[in-house]
């Protein structure tokens, strides 16, 4: 049995070699019982021959094992053999009931129904149950067959006593081999899933590891550029050059959330980070960062912003950021001439609550109504098929540079990450598109209103606009602002008409574009009001024309219009603070082991007239609180040694009762979804990420201080004036 056990029942075989083995085992145990049967008793010459050919079969079957592959329909075909001819035969050539064959009948159907499944196990079934049906049928009609039971009395006993005897051990072997397998599949699943739970552990603290590898000195570019840009004392180049490293910056950190967001794509719900943002800021950076990827391109970049859109909003801005990202990215990636034009509207549902309403049309190649259908549907679409798109529309226009159209890459991983964040924020999206002539994608998502205050407004007392645009999308963008703003305005339709019309005094803003402007002659241009000109260009640069009223890069959109209407000048570059929040006699820990980050929170604290200590290690953090008050912690996370969750325990342990409830602020590249509650659960009063954002930063600093705290600069400088 041993033998037997370990050579055709071994546990490390697949399972279809072990039914096959039980197979050939019972056809030899049938075989070889029914021949020494047939010795005792006497039986037909026949018999023998059946039987004989049955345990030829059997063995053939048992020492031929390398000829059998192990799949399925082998092992039917065997099935079939076995149990519709060799069973059947041996039935009918007995000289009397064979009801010892009736057995192996039964036997027959639990192993055919044990062994396969499906289409297989239906087809054997019917088969065997046609024969066995004809073979009882055949023995009723044709009972001359049959003779007396008496006569055969001793040798039907030991042929239905040994058939079961048979049948039960055969069936006993199958159950206990199908058995022995689903408790294996049950083990190697449980194996398995632990693996996967390890496996996804495994990933989350790499993705913990990336995100602060690369968020870390992202902090030090952004910041470090955006405070070069505040500076009053640096030229308008070195000025540019920031503002493109700023913006390059957030767009890597763009990519860097968009990973994130894949790795966490088969989540069934999408955590949302909410707190108070200003979206006005969000689009300026959004719009920003589209127009510096699109520096070189051909292709138009045309904004429809309603500026009467709640500016105070409660939400997660992060995501949000990563919506507009990744359906802008894909306009860019797929337009190569045309345009690209975001609009943005809204519609409140009540006085908390406001429906933002968007939409990206692009001139780009479009898109298949299949390639919508698997872009929209409940898994990640994995990459388009490769194929060339035809001709027809801008499908020639749109073709990359080895000469075919643009192909997709991985839309629809982003389109689907943008359906399940939208849905978390009680939004949708959905896309329309006509194959060769563009696309456009329509999202909307709720957010909580903070104030009802606009994110741009403009008196329109004595305000009256000419803008000479030739550009028909520019043109229609100006249409739009001034509608939203109510302001008066009038549109030149060549150079004569335009330097006609601007020397009428009644304008107090004319918009032109920098090559409409230089059409001008040098007379031309002197006749115009520098104090009145707006000059248009594609990208920042201040030196076109200095006395001009103000310079304002495209895209121009109600925001910075909006903004140069109420007398701003400086609206190429994105303002990074609020320039209100003054709190100098605010003392502040900051706690970081990088000495650039160090430098880059120092500093962006110190415009606020806060006197900043600055250490680099939790140990050195806990020393100088137990020697000196602080009103304020800045505490980064990963720190070798002690990090900051452990820092924070010992200062929580401090016996002075100021010391110890200190506001802490975990300063961290941590951006893993739930890293926010984990600070908080930890004993942390606020989160600020890396890059640190300077309108989150004062918005915890706000939060946490008190109100008496702060001040303006005007009442700062009275203040030391007066001491």
């Amino acid at each position: 049995m041993k033998f037997i056990r370990e050579r055709f029942l071994n546990h490390d075989q697949p399972v279809t070699y072990k039914l096959y083995h039980v197979i050939a085992l019972a056809c030899i145990l049938q075989a070889g019982f029914s021949l020494a049967v047939n010795i005792v008793f006497s039986s037909s010459v026949i018999c023998y021959v059946v039987y004989g050919l049955e345990l030829v079969f059997g063995l053939a079957m048992l020492f031929l094992v390398d000829l059998y592959k192990g799949d399925y329909p082998s092992l039917m075909v065997l099935l079939l053999i076995f149990s519709c001819v060799l069973v059947p035969v041996g039935f009918l050539v007995k000289e009397h009931t064979g009801a010892d064959m009736i057995v192996y009948f039964t036997m027959c159907i639990c192993v055919t129904t044990i062994a396969l499944t499906g289409i297989r196990l239906l087809i054997c079934l019917i088969a065997e149950l046609a024969v066995y049906s004809a073979c009882i049928c055949y023995v009723v009609l044709h009972s001359f067959h049959m003779v007396m039971f008496e006569l055969y009395e001793e040798e039907i006993v030991v042929q239905v006593a040994g058939s079961l005897l048979i049948a039960g051990c055969v069936c006993a072997v199958l159950m206990k081999e199908r058995n022995y397998s689903l408790l294996f599949e049950i083990s190697e699943n449980e194996k398995a899933e632990q693996e996967a739970k390890q496996l996804n552990y495994a990933k989350d603290m790499f993705l913990v590891n990336v995100s602060h590898d690369i968020r870390t000195p992202l902090h030090a570019i952004i910041g470090t550029s955006e405070m070069i840009m505040e500076k009053d004392n640096v030229s308008d180049d070195i000025r540019k050059e920031a503002y493109y490293i700023s913006n390059a910056g957030h767009a890597l950190l763009s990519i860097t959330n968009d990973l994130l967001d894949f790795s966490r794509s088969r989540e069934e719900m999408v955590v949302l980070d909410e707190e108070p943002y200003r979206f006005s800021a969000l689009l300026q950076e959004i719009t920003n960062i589209v127009t510096v990827r699109m520096h070189d391109s051909k292709v138009r970049f045309i904004t429809t912003i309603n500026p009467n859109i709640p500016d105070k909003l409660y939400g997660d801005k992060e995501k949000i950021r990563s919506i507009f990202s990744n359906i802008l990215q894909n306009a860019v990636k797929f337009t190569a001439v045309g345009s690209i034009e975001l609009t943005v509207e809204y519609e409140m549902i009540n006085d908390s609550k406001v429906m933002i309403k968007c939409s990206v049309t692009d001139t780009g190649i479009g898109m298949k109504p299949e390639m919508i259908a698997k872009y929209f549907a409940d898994e990640p679409a994995a990459e388009e098929d490769g194929k060339k798109h035809k001709k027809g529309g801008n499908r020639e226009k749109n073709r990359d540079k080895s000469g075919d159209i643009g192909k997709t890459e991985v839309t629809g991983m982003g389109i689907y990450l943008c359906r399940k964040t939208l849905a978390s924020m009680g939004g949708s999206i959905r896309a329309d598109s006509i194959y060769g002539d563009g696309s456009t994608f329509h999202f909307q998502f709720v957010q909580k209103v903070e104030s009802a205050e606009k994110m741009q407004s403009v008196k329109t007392d004595n305000k009256y606009a000419l803008v000479f645009e030739l550009v028909s999308d520019y043109r229609r963008s100006f249409e739009n602002i001034m509608m939203y703003y109510g302001i008066r305005c009038d549109y030149a339709n060549s150079r004569e008409e335009f330097v006609s019309m601007a020397q009428n005094p009644q304008y107090s803003h004319i918009f032109v574009p920098i090559e409409n402007y230089e059409m001008c002659s040098e007379e031309e241009k002197a006749a115009i009001n520098k104090m009145r000109l707006i000059l248009i260009t594609e990208s920042f640069n201040t030196h076109v024309d200095e006395e001009a009223f103000c310079v304002c890069a495209r895209p121009v959109h109600s925001l910075n219009i909006g903004a140069i209407l109420n007398g701003n000048r400086n609206v190429a570059v994105r303002g990074v603070s609020h320039k209100s929040l003054y709190c100098p006699d605010v003392k502040a820990l900051v706690v970081d082991d990088n000495l650039i980050n160090l430098d880059v929170a120092t500093r962006l604290l110190k415009r606020y007239g806060c006197e900043i200590t600055a250490v680099t290690s939790g140990r050195e953090g806990i020393n100088m609180l137990e020697q000196e008050d602080f009103d304020i912690l800045f505490l980064d996370y990963m720190m070798p040694g002690m990090d900051g969750i452990d820092t924070l325990h010992h200062i929580r342990e401090l016996k002075n009762e100021r010391k110890r409830n200190i506001p802490a602020v975990a300063l961290t590249a941590n951006a893993v979804s739930g890293a926010k509650e984990m600070f908080l659960q930890a004993g942390f009063d606020e989160y600020v990420s890396k890059p640190i954002e300077v309108e989150h930063l004062e918005n915890v600093m706000l939060k946490l201080l008190p109100n008496d705290r702060f001040t303006s600069i005007q009442e700062s400088t009275e203040r030391r004036e007066q001491a």
